[in-house]
């Protein structure tokens, strides 16, 4: 009966430790139920598991999951706090928790099949979470990005407002000038039309032959009429 539950604990145990990407070993010693309910509701929280284990049985579990250099660590009470989400959480929780109330105190843990000592965890402790972590990435992998984007949008602009400003930059050329100069001289010519050589009327403009009897005509056809 004794053996069973032992079985089941072991077993209750591996379990939680599949598949962690930390573990966070403590000494809780000088805690009382009320603090130790308040750790739990905490890790909770931040959904890290929290258990209380017995060294014989956590050294069992361990050995069965090919954790090594664990074994030194389970000596005196022994708390563990489980992620199998974040590998920082854990560490930054339980910091906190001592630094409020003083305990309880860090053993060391293992974190992505790596053994830290306490004062490594004290250090992972201080990093960032692993959602900041994520965010300081994808802000560092995008900042080359926008800062192209935006170089493209200015060396667009920039063309635009060259192209914009040319005709009053570099007015009419001479080509342009003789080329409109002929079409006014083409407009004068055909407002000034040549006749052949004949008797002159008037402001001097050539009259066509014979425009002196077609007046004589015109006026005695007047006078008939009359």
């Amino acid at each position: 009966m004794v053996q069973a539950a032992k079985t089941k604990k072991i077993s209750d145990l591996e379990t939680m430790l599949k598949g962690a990407k930390s573990i966070i070993l403590s000494d809780f010693t000088g805690l009382n139920v009320k603090d130790i309910s308040e750790l739990r509701r905490v890790c909770r929280e931040k959904g890290i598991k929290f258990r209380v284990v017995k060294n014989t049985l956590a050294k069992r579990s361990f050995q069965d999951l090919g954790f090594p250099g664990i074994a030194p660590m389970l000596e005196g009470p022994t708390a563990i706090a489980i992620s199998t989400e974040d590998e920082v959480l854990p560490a930054q929780v339980i910091k906190k928790f001592a630094d409020d109330y003083e305990l309880p105190r860090l053993k060391g843990g293992y974190v992505s099949g790596r053994v830290l000592s306490d004062k490594e965890v004290i250090r992972l402790a201080a990093l960032p979470g692993r959602d900041v972590l994520l965010a300081q990435v994808v802000g560092t992998t995008q900042a080359p990005l926008r800062g192209l984007v935006n170089c493209l949008s200015a060396s667009l602009r920039d063309l635009v407002n060259v192209v914009s400003q040319l005709p009053q930059r570099f007015p009419a050329g001479p080509r342009q000038r003789r080329e409109g100069h002929r079409g006014q001289e083409g407009r004068r010519r055909v407002a000034r039309p040549r006749f052949p050589q004949g008797g002159r009327s008037g402001a001097g403009v050539s009259s066509p032959p014979g425009g002196r009897a077609r007046r004589s005509f015109i006026t005695q056809e007047r006078e008939v009429g009359t």
